[in-house]
């Protein structure tokens, strides 16, 4: 394909040498991440094509723009979950991150840290760092008023140290805590990390009344998250809430199979 040969043809150096300046490219590449942002929320089959198309643009017009990381960091976590190819997934997301280091910090250097940190380099570092590099992209965020954004980091951030083996009952205690700060900020998250504590008290044998916490916020149940995520077409909050069902019922016999599965389920519903 085009962009493939783009691809081939593509070094480093010209990073520092991009048209990033071109305001006409950059507003092209603000449409082109809402229209991406858009795909992700409805889990749009067309994700993976327009991902491809944001890096062809980027290689013809040698568009090297803060924008564009997004493209790249999207572009390698397609080849792990369409080409199980992670050598070439941890290639590309390394270059989403030397375009980030030519631009100063902004809510676009968080989103593609989460994704580089949380999708991606989670494949080739211990846990504890992930961890503690998303842990760094949430200060960030909060620090430049990225709030919104800032909460995908973490949200993960407590599902990293669920895998790590982190004491049941000092990992719901810190939920509790990020759970205050999602609500507040971000919704979505906080919906996703509500699922979290559900699994840990089935973990822990115990029904610390979640859902009431929170004054209704989320409803009464998990059956309530999911019946608003169907109103709503939000297939990744659909497709979290079954996968949180699913190794529910495995009781996470094998934490390593879990880790390997979980990304996979999560992943290919976007498709």
């Amino acid at each position: 394909s085009t962009t493939i040969q783009l691809m081939s043809n593509f070094d480093v150096d010209r990073i520092a040498t991009s048209h990033s300046a071109d305001r006409c490219k950059r507003n092209s590449f603000k449409i082109f991440i809402r229209t991406l942002v858009a795909a992700f929320s409805l889990s749009s089959p067309y994700l993976p094509h327009l991902t491809c198309e944001m890096v062809r643009y980027s290689l013809q017009n040698n568009f090297y723009g803060v924008e564009s990381s997004v493209a790249f960091a999207g572009f390698a976590f397609f080849n792990i979950v369409m080409k199980n190819d992670y050598a070439e997934a941890k290639y590309w997301a390394n270059i989403a991150l030397e375009i980030l280091n030519q631009w100063p910090p902004s809510s676009v250097t968080v989103r593609v840290n989460w994704m580089v940190y949380g999708l991606i380099i989670v494949w080739f570092v211990p846990l504890q760092e992930t961890k503690r590099r998303l842990l760094e992209t949430y200060q960030l965020g909060m620090k430049i008023g990225s709030f919104s954004t800032s909460m995908y980091p973490l949200c993960f951030c407590s599902r990293i140290a669920l895998l790590e083996g982190e004491n049941l009952s000092v990992l719901h205690q810190s939920n509790s805590r990020d759970l205050k700060t999602m609500t507040k900020y971000n919704l979505h998250c906080a919906k996703l990390s509500v699922l979290d504590m559900v699994m840990i008290d089935e973990l822990r044998g115990i029904d610390s009344n979640t859902f009431s916490m929170f004054n209704g916020s989320f409803g009464n149940d998990e059956k309530d998250i999911i019946i608003d995520a169907q109103l709503k077409g939000d297939n990744y909050l659909l497709g979290y809430a079954y996968q949180r069902r699913f190794f529910s019922v495995k009781k996470f016999s094998f934490r390593v199979d879990f880790f390997a599965i979980s990304r996979c389920v999560s992943t290919v519903i976007c498709l």
